[in-house]
């Protein structure tokens, strides 16, 4: 594609046959170079582009007096891709950069970047060498759940990491399709904060601040030690639907709670202030917690440990309830889980809240985490002196992620 770009008004005679011009001087038998023209042109220069100036309101097409003079040969259709691109209005040039588009069979997408105008490409995880890839223990392949920042792109598979312990993943890119005169960054682009990854053979959850990127885990109620809570007479261990993990304990009676879980500091983020939550629910016959404090400890193991009070009922007297469809169940007639009373999300901290996912949170304690040695954090919630029964508490299990600063 030949382009020749002279601004200004000096016109060859040479060239009249072949020159748009745009203006005051726009000879009668000679072509003009429409509004169209100029945003196909500005694909290729950014001093077409400020020829074609701001789009008015409405994305209407630009009036010949905002274009500047210039001549230019003929063009032909602008291709990328083996795709043509023919622009009515600016507007659908900027449309590339909200929604990128398939090339490479799928394999890669490409869009503009709003700021410069410049290319960008994503290599799709099908185009990538990801050792084990097609192992089926490892990894599999699957479609996105729901709205993704991935979906955009419009990938028919990710690959999602079941379980490795070597980790390698390399993507290739050939420069000449690239912006010439450009500094790229590269970004690994992974869905960790609202698709936690279960590990430790399901045990616990893993995923990453939202604010932050730190580190956040989950321990779930099977990696919990539960006073007698492999006792059918005290305990029962269900699934219910939403939960990140298979199961989640049933508080069926008991009068001594007792519920511990650990976790090592080596696999937090260094420099953090972490905060645990105890992640539960209430069922409809649940007694014995209304008024009662529960006893927090956290701390180190081989160390001191804070100690504090919260409580499992809700906050001034509303609670958060299920209708029964059975007993020691959490289903109504249709399967799925019933308000009585709802939460406020914000309380005084020692009192249960409302999450996302509509299960509670209690907060256990903070805790720093400096990065400086490995060592075992252990966080125990006892209710062992007025021993009296208790039933009705479902317990998902203690997450533990950074503290949020107001």
């Amino acid at each position: 594609m030949a382009t020749h770009l002279r601004p200004g008004n000096h016109r060859s005679p040479s060239l009249n046959k072949n020159v748009n011009s745009v203006g005051n001087h726009a000879a009668p038998s000679s072509p003009r170079t429409t509004p169209s023209d100029a945003r196909r042109l500005s694909l290729v220069s950014s001093i077409f582009k400020s020829a074609a100036g701001p789009t008015p309101p409405g994305g209407a097409l630009l009036a010949p007096s905002t274009i500047h003079h210039f001549y230019v040969f003929p063009l032909p259709v602008i291709v990328i891709f083996s795709i043509s691109l023919v622009f009515a209005f600016k507007n659908e040039l900027f449309h590339l950069c909200d929604h990128p588009i398939l090339i490479d069979d799928g394999k890669k997408a490409f869009f503009l970047d709003k700021q410069s105008g410049k290319k960008c490409y994503m290599i799709s995880a099908r185009d990538l060498m990801i050792v084990w890839v097609d192992t089926p223990a490892y990894w599999r392949w699957t479609s996105l759940p729901g709205a993704s920042l991935l979906t955009i792109y419009k990938f028919q598979e990710v690959a999602e990491l079941r379980d490795v312990c070597w980790l390698e993943i390399c993507g290739k890119i050939s420069t000449c399709i690239l912006s010439p005169g450009t500094d790229y960054t590269t970004y690994l682009v992974f869905s960790l904060c609202d698709h936690p990854i279960l590990i430790d053979d399901g045990k616990k959850a893993f995923f990453l601040d939202k604010r932050s990127g730190k580190k956040c885990y989950m321990i779930s109620a099977r990696d919990l030690m539960i006073a007698w809570g492999d006792t059918p007479e005290y305990w029962t261990w269900t699934s219910l639907p939403g939960p990140r993990f298979q199961e989640v304990a049933e508080l069926i009676d008991v009068c001594w709670l007792e519920i511990r879980g650990k976790i090592s500091t080596c696999i937090l983020s260094p420099g953090t202030d972490y905060t645990a939550y105890l992640v539960f629910k209430l069922t409809a016959e649940s007694y014995g917690f209304k008024g009662l404090a529960v006893e927090v400890h956290i701390g180190l193991v081989g160390s001191e440990s804070q100690k504090r009070s919260v409580y499992l009922d809700a906050v001034r007297g509303q609670r958060m309830q299920y209708r029964l469809g059975r007993r020691g169940g959490l289903f109504n007639r249709s399967g799925s889980l019933g308000w009585q009373a709802s939460l406020p999300r914000q309380n005084d901290g020692h009192h249960p809240k409302e999450r996302g996912d509509r299960w509670l949170e209690v907060e256990l304690s903070d805790f720093y985490n400096p990065g400086v040695e490995d060592g075992v954090l252990e966080m125990r919630i006892l209710e062992t002196k007025r021993l009296h029964w208790k039933r009705g508490l479902v317990v998902q299990g203690i997450e533990i992620r950074p503290k949020q600063v107001e």
